[in-house]
């Protein structure tokens, strides 16, 4: 059995070490959420949200507009995306919603 080129070990390390980090922030990781979101033309709104959840518990509902993240306004998938990339993994987000029943 001869030794793979070293390459092959080069190209392969930065793969593996992805995969156990996906797995260490899975299974490690901070609680999540617990909310489906989908964007439209009114932004952000909430689709579900997961029982026994931190946005369950804070008495978000489906239906609720989450106006801002961390003081970031959110409209579209992608700023969502840079509020989660942005955010630090022990400091919780303080979500700014728009109730459901006082929507226009």
């Amino acid at each position: 059995m001869s030794l793979q080129p070293w390459w092959v070990y080069a190209v392969v390390a930065p793969f593996l070490a992805y995969f156990a980090l996906v797995d260490y922030i899975l299974w490690s990781g901070p609680e999540p959420v617990g909310i489906g979101v989908e964007y439209g033309q009114g932004g952000a709104v909430l689709s579900d949200i997961g029982p026994g959840s931190p946005a369950e518990r804070a008495g978000l509902q489906p239906g609720d507009r989450v106006v801002a993240v961390n003081g970031l306004a959110v409209h579209h998938a992608l700023e969502w995306n840079v509020v989660g990339t942005n955010s630090a993994v022990s400091e919780g987000l303080r979500l700014f919603a728009q109730l459901r029943h006082t929507l226009p």
